[in-house]
Protein backbone atom coordinates (compact mmCIF):
# COMPACT_ATOMS: atom_id res chain seq x y z
CA UNK A 1 0.00 0.00 0.00
CA UNK A 2 1.27 3.64 -0.73
CA UNK A 3 0.73 6.51 1.28
CA UNK A 4 -1.29 9.07 0.15
CA UNK A 5 0.48 11.64 1.73
CA UNK A 6 2.83 11.27 -1.04
CA UNK A 7 0.67 12.40 -3.91
CA UNK A 8 -1.54 15.28 -2.89
CA UNK A 9 -3.41 17.06 -5.54
CA UNK A 10 -4.38 21.23 -6.14
CA UNK A 11 -7.31 21.81 -3.86
CA UNK A 12 -7.56 18.81 -1.40
CA UNK A 13 -6.38 18.51 1.86
CA UNK A 14 -2.78 19.17 2.15
CA UNK A 15 -0.85 16.42 3.00
CA UNK A 16 0.58 16.00 6.57
CA UNK A 17 4.05 14.90 5.05
CA UNK A 18 4.21 18.43 3.78
CA UNK A 19 3.66 20.15 7.09
CA UNK A 20 6.76 21.59 8.52
CA UNK A 21 6.66 19.72 11.88
CA UNK A 22 5.99 16.20 10.37
CA UNK A 23 9.19 17.15 8.22
CA UNK A 24 10.99 18.56 11.73
CA UNK A 25 10.26 15.87 13.51
CA UNK A 26 10.68 13.33 10.96
CA UNK A 27 14.64 13.67 10.91
CA UNK A 28 14.48 12.34 13.99
CA UNK A 29 11.34 10.15 15.45
CA UNK A 30 11.43 8.96 11.29
CA UNK A 31 7.61 9.07 10.79
CA UNK A 32 7.45 7.77 7.61
CA UNK A 33 10.15 4.65 7.94
CA UNK A 34 7.57 3.78 11.12
CA UNK A 35 4.46 4.35 9.40
CA UNK A 36 5.77 1.66 6.36
CA UNK A 37 7.30 -1.15 9.15
CA UNK A 38 3.95 -0.83 11.38
CA UNK A 39 1.48 -1.08 7.88
CA UNK A 40 3.39 -4.25 7.15
CA UNK A 41 3.31 -5.62 9.97
CA UNK A 42 -0.01 -4.72 12.07
CA UNK A 43 -3.14 -7.14 12.28
CA UNK A 44 -6.49 -5.30 11.06
CA UNK A 45 -8.88 -5.67 13.70
CA UNK A 46 -12.25 -6.64 13.21
CA UNK A 47 -15.50 -8.10 15.06
CA UNK A 48 -13.49 -11.11 16.09
CA UNK A 49 -11.63 -8.98 18.27
CA UNK A 50 -13.87 -5.94 18.88
CA UNK A 51 -17.85 -6.78 19.05
CA UNK A 52 -18.03 -6.24 22.39
CA UNK A 53 -16.86 -2.47 21.78
CA UNK A 54 -19.05 -2.05 18.56
CA UNK A 55 -21.81 -3.25 19.86
CA UNK A 56 -21.45 -1.08 23.45
CA UNK A 57 -21.04 1.60 21.53
CA UNK A 58 -24.15 0.79 19.34
CA UNK A 59 -26.52 0.92 22.20
CA UNK A 60 -24.60 3.54 24.67
CA UNK A 61 -23.08 6.05 22.38
CA UNK A 62 -24.75 9.22 20.83
CA UNK A 63 -22.40 11.26 19.45
CA UNK A 64 -22.72 12.88 16.35
CA UNK A 65 -20.75 10.80 14.22
CA UNK A 66 -21.54 7.54 16.18
CA UNK A 67 -23.29 6.31 13.14
CA UNK A 68 -20.67 7.35 10.63
CA UNK A 69 -18.08 6.05 12.60
CA UNK A 70 -19.32 2.48 12.91
CA UNK A 71 -20.04 2.51 8.92
CA UNK A 72 -16.30 3.38 8.45
CA UNK A 73 -15.32 0.46 10.76
CA UNK A 74 -17.83 -1.82 9.17
CA UNK A 75 -16.90 -1.25 5.48
CA UNK A 76 -13.14 -0.97 6.45
CA UNK A 77 -12.90 2.67 5.08
CA UNK A 78 -11.23 3.13 8.58
CA UNK A 79 -8.97 0.47 9.60
CA UNK A 80 -8.10 -0.57 12.95
CA UNK A 81 -4.33 -1.93 13.35
CA UNK A 82 -2.53 -3.10 16.02
CA UNK A 83 0.96 -4.11 16.28
CA UNK A 84 3.16 -6.50 18.53
CA UNK A 85 6.20 -5.21 17.38
CA UNK A 86 8.79 -3.30 19.97
CA UNK A 87 8.93 -0.44 17.75
CA UNK A 88 6.39 2.26 18.31
CA UNK A 89 4.90 5.08 15.94
CA UNK A 90 4.28 7.99 18.37
CA UNK A 91 0.70 9.13 19.72
CA UNK A 92 1.41 12.32 18.38
CA UNK A 93 0.66 10.69 14.89
CA UNK A 94 -2.25 8.18 16.14
CA UNK A 95 -3.52 7.91 12.16
CA UNK A 96 -2.97 8.46 8.31
CA UNK A 97 -4.38 8.12 4.80
CA UNK A 98 -3.07 4.87 2.45
CA UNK A 99 -3.65 3.91 -0.77
CA UNK A 100 -4.37 0.39 -1.14
CA UNK A 101 -5.00 0.24 -5.33
CA UNK A 102 -8.33 0.47 -4.25
CA UNK A 103 -9.26 3.50 -2.77
CA UNK A 104 -8.03 5.56 -0.02
CA UNK A 105 -8.83 4.10 3.60
CA UNK A 106 -7.57 5.50 6.96
CA UNK A 107 -5.42 3.54 9.05
CA UNK A 108 -5.41 3.85 13.29
CA UNK A 109 -3.25 3.13 15.15
CA UNK A 110 -3.97 1.16 18.20
CA UNK A 111 -0.61 -0.18 19.42
CA UNK A 112 -0.11 2.33 21.95
CA UNK A 113 -3.27 1.47 23.66
CA UNK A 114 -3.62 -1.76 23.78
CA UNK A 115 -2.96 -4.84 25.50
CA UNK A 116 -3.54 -8.26 24.15
CA UNK A 117 -3.91 -11.75 26.96
CA UNK A 118 -2.27 -14.89 26.69
CA UNK A 119 -6.30 -16.19 25.94
CA UNK A 120 -5.89 -13.47 22.41
CA UNK A 121 -8.30 -11.31 23.89
CA UNK A 122 -7.70 -7.23 23.08
CA UNK A 123 -8.01 -4.64 26.12
CA UNK A 124 -8.43 -1.23 25.43
CA UNK A 125 -10.43 1.75 27.16
CA UNK A 126 -14.14 2.07 25.30
CA UNK A 127 -13.54 6.09 25.34
CA UNK A 128 -9.86 5.69 24.04
CA UNK A 129 -10.78 2.98 21.24
CA UNK A 130 -14.18 5.47 20.48
CA UNK A 131 -12.14 8.36 20.29
CA UNK A 132 -9.17 6.92 18.30
CA UNK A 133 -12.47 5.89 15.73
CA UNK A 134 -13.75 9.02 15.47
CA UNK A 135 -9.92 10.21 14.86
CA UNK A 136 -10.00 8.08 11.63
CA UNK A 137 -13.38 8.54 10.41
CA UNK A 138 -12.91 13.18 10.76
CA UNK A 139 -9.59 12.48 8.69
CA UNK A 140 -11.61 10.82 6.08
CA UNK A 141 -14.59 13.02 6.10
CA UNK A 142 -11.74 16.06 5.80
CA UNK A 143 -9.89 14.36 2.85
CA UNK A 144 -13.28 13.19 0.82
CA UNK A 145 -15.18 16.57 2.01
CA UNK A 146 -12.66 18.97 1.95
CA UNK A 147 -13.80 21.08 -0.85
CA UNK A 148 -17.41 21.19 1.32
CA UNK A 149 -15.43 21.66 4.91
CA UNK A 150 -13.50 24.67 3.19
CA UNK A 151 -16.33 26.80 2.10
CA UNK A 152 -18.54 25.72 5.15
CA UNK A 153 -19.18 28.77 6.55
CA UNK A 154 -20.88 27.84 10.31
CA UNK A 155 -17.80 25.43 10.39
CA UNK A 156 -15.63 28.03 9.83
CA UNK A 157 -16.28 30.25 12.03
CA UNK A 158 -16.52 27.36 14.49
CA UNK A 159 -12.67 26.06 13.78
CA UNK A 160 -11.23 29.69 13.19
CA UNK A 161 -12.76 30.27 17.06
CA UNK A 162 -10.77 26.93 18.63
CA UNK A 163 -7.90 27.50 16.74
CA UNK A 164 -7.27 31.21 18.12
CA UNK A 165 -7.89 30.47 21.20
CA UNK A 166 -6.12 27.68 21.74
CA UNK A 167 -3.21 29.53 19.82
CA UNK A 168 -3.35 32.83 21.60
CA UNK A 169 -3.39 31.08 25.18
CA UNK A 170 -0.14 30.03 24.25
CA UNK A 171 1.12 33.06 23.41
CA UNK A 172 -0.12 35.14 26.09
CA UNK A 173 1.53 32.82 28.86
CA UNK A 174 4.47 33.44 27.17
CA UNK A 175 4.24 37.08 26.52
CA UNK A 176 1.45 38.78 28.91
CA UNK A 177 -0.01 39.55 25.67
CA UNK A 178 -3.23 41.23 28.03
CA UNK A 179 -1.24 44.22 29.53
CA UNK A 180 -1.05 45.47 26.16
CA UNK A 181 -4.39 46.99 24.25
CA UNK A 182 -4.78 45.32 21.37
CA UNK A 183 -1.95 43.18 21.12
CA UNK A 184 -4.38 40.21 22.21
CA UNK A 185 -6.77 40.77 19.64
CA UNK A 186 -4.37 41.06 17.32
CA UNK A 187 -2.60 37.38 17.97
CA UNK A 188 -6.45 36.24 17.53
CA UNK A 189 -6.65 37.55 14.10
CA UNK A 190 -3.35 36.73 13.06
CA UNK A 191 -4.20 33.13 14.40
CA UNK A 192 -7.28 32.64 12.67
CA UNK A 193 -5.99 33.99 9.60
CA UNK A 194 -3.49 30.86 9.92
CA UNK A 195 -5.67 28.91 10.57
CA UNK A 196 -7.89 29.98 7.57
CA UNK A 197 -4.95 30.24 5.29
CA UNK A 198 -2.90 27.31 6.08
CA UNK A 199 -5.06 24.34 7.77
CA UNK A 200 -8.12 25.26 5.89
CA UNK A 201 -6.49 25.98 2.20
CA UNK A 202 -8.15 29.21 1.86
CA UNK A 203 -4.84 30.77 0.08
CA UNK A 204 -7.26 32.20 -3.04
CA UNK A 205 -7.00 35.81 -3.38
CA UNK A 206 -10.69 35.98 -3.96
CA UNK A 207 -11.17 34.71 -0.04
CA UNK A 208 -9.32 37.11 1.61
CA UNK A 209 -11.91 39.85 2.21
CA UNK A 210 -14.42 36.84 4.12
CA UNK A 211 -11.52 35.22 5.26
CA UNK A 212 -10.00 38.79 7.17
CA UNK A 213 -13.99 39.13 8.34
CA UNK A 214 -13.91 35.44 10.03
CA UNK A 215 -10.70 36.51 11.90
CA UNK A 216 -11.95 39.86 13.00
CA UNK A 217 -15.09 38.29 14.29
CA UNK A 218 -13.53 36.84 17.55
CA UNK A 219 -11.94 40.04 18.45
CA UNK A 220 -12.88 43.11 20.25
CA UNK A 221 -13.87 45.97 17.58
CA UNK A 222 -13.10 48.43 19.67
CA UNK A 223 -9.35 47.50 18.78
CA UNK A 224 -9.62 47.08 15.39
CA UNK A 225 -7.31 50.34 14.48
CA UNK A 226 -4.29 48.68 16.36
CA UNK A 227 -5.15 45.44 14.86
CA UNK A 228 -4.97 47.04 11.46
CA UNK A 229 -1.37 48.68 12.29
CA UNK A 230 -0.01 45.54 13.64
CA UNK A 231 -1.01 43.38 10.68
CA UNK A 232 -0.29 45.69 7.71
CA UNK A 233 2.77 43.82 7.11
CA UNK A 234 1.57 40.29 6.95
CA UNK A 235 1.36 38.84 3.46
CA UNK A 236 -0.03 35.36 2.27
CA UNK A 237 2.91 34.26 2.01
CA UNK A 238 3.82 34.68 6.07
CA UNK A 239 0.96 31.82 6.46
CA UNK A 240 2.81 29.15 4.62
CA UNK A 241 3.54 27.29 7.65
CA UNK A 242 4.31 27.62 11.58
CA UNK A 243 7.71 28.42 11.19
CA UNK A 244 7.13 30.76 8.92
CA UNK A 245 4.14 32.10 10.60
CA UNK A 246 5.61 32.73 13.97
CA UNK A 247 9.12 34.24 12.43
CA UNK A 248 6.82 37.04 11.10
CA UNK A 249 4.71 37.35 14.35
CA UNK A 250 8.24 37.51 15.93
CA UNK A 251 9.51 40.08 13.31
CA UNK A 252 6.65 42.42 13.09
CA UNK A 253 4.91 42.24 16.78
CA UNK A 254 6.96 44.17 18.93
CA UNK A 255 7.70 42.87 22.71
CA UNK A 256 8.02 38.95 20.58
CA UNK A 257 11.21 39.43 19.20
CA UNK A 258 12.35 36.21 20.73
CA UNK A 259 9.20 33.88 19.81
CA UNK A 260 10.22 30.96 17.96
CA UNK A 261 8.95 27.60 17.09
CA UNK A 262 10.74 25.60 19.48
CA UNK A 263 9.56 27.70 22.34
CA UNK A 264 5.98 28.02 20.53
CA UNK A 265 5.56 24.13 20.36
CA UNK A 266 6.88 23.47 24.03
CA UNK A 267 4.28 25.91 25.59
CA UNK A 268 1.77 24.24 23.46
CA UNK A 269 2.16 20.94 24.05
CA UNK A 270 3.04 21.69 27.55
CA UNK A 271 -0.36 23.33 27.88
CA UNK A 272 -2.47 20.75 26.09
CA UNK A 273 -0.47 17.80 25.46
CA UNK A 274 1.71 15.67 22.83
CA UNK A 275 -1.37 14.54 21.19
CA UNK A 276 -1.61 18.05 19.75
CA UNK A 277 1.75 18.43 18.55
CA UNK A 278 1.12 18.03 14.81
CA UNK A 279 -2.27 19.45 14.73
CA UNK A 280 -1.09 22.79 14.89
CA UNK A 281 -0.47 22.24 11.46
CA UNK A 282 -2.75 19.52 10.22
CA UNK A 283 -6.44 20.15 10.30
CA UNK A 284 -7.43 16.49 10.85
CA UNK A 285 -5.47 16.22 13.78
CA UNK A 286 -6.94 19.61 15.03
CA UNK A 287 -10.21 18.64 14.93
CA UNK A 288 -9.65 15.18 16.44
CA UNK A 289 -8.24 16.18 19.28
CA UNK A 290 -11.08 18.36 19.95
CA UNK A 291 -12.86 14.84 19.31
CA UNK A 292 -11.04 13.26 22.20
CA UNK A 293 -12.24 16.13 24.64
CA UNK A 294 -16.18 15.75 23.26
CA UNK A 295 -16.18 11.70 23.83
CA UNK A 296 -13.96 12.18 27.30
CA UNK A 297 -11.11 9.83 26.06
CA UNK A 298 -8.49 11.94 27.91
CA UNK A 299 -5.69 11.43 24.95
CA UNK A 300 -4.40 15.02 25.70
CA UNK A 301 -5.27 17.82 28.49
CA UNK A 302 -8.74 17.78 28.23
CA UNK A 303 -9.89 20.11 30.61
CA UNK A 304 -7.38 23.05 29.89
CA UNK A 305 -9.06 22.36 25.96
CA UNK A 306 -12.87 22.66 26.73
CA UNK A 307 -12.18 25.95 29.40
CA UNK A 308 -10.56 27.42 26.52
CA UNK A 309 -12.69 26.53 23.52
CA UNK A 310 -15.82 25.65 25.53
CA UNK A 311 -17.80 22.00 25.44
CA UNK A 312 -20.61 23.66 22.82
CA UNK A 313 -18.32 24.81 20.26
CA UNK A 314 -16.31 21.36 20.17
CA UNK A 315 -20.11 19.76 19.94
CA UNK A 316 -20.96 22.22 17.29
CA UNK A 317 -17.86 21.39 14.91
CA UNK A 318 -18.57 17.76 15.07
CA UNK A 319 -22.63 18.21 14.75
CA UNK A 320 -20.81 20.18 10.94
CA UNK A 321 -18.90 17.84 10.27
CA UNK A 322 -21.54 15.08 10.52
CA UNK A 323 -23.72 17.19 8.07
CA UNK A 324 -20.85 17.93 5.15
Amino acid sequence: MERKDDFNMANSLKSLSSTYLYKFYDKTVHFSDTIVKLTKDSKVLGDEELIDYISSFERRYSFSLKQKIIEDYRSGRVKLLYCDKQYKLPTTLPAYLMNTGNGIVTCVNLSNNMTVTKNNLYNIDYKTLFGYMQLGSTLAICYQKYSYLKNKSSLIKLGVYAYSKLFTKVLNRIFSLSITPGKSDTILYLSGMFFLVNMLGRDEESLQTSNKSYALANCNQANKLVIDDYISKFQTEDFKDIDTFLQAIAKYIPGMETLDTRQFVSNYISQYGPSMLLGIEYLPYFFGNLGYVLVGSYLNNQPVIETTVGAQTIDGIFRELKDL
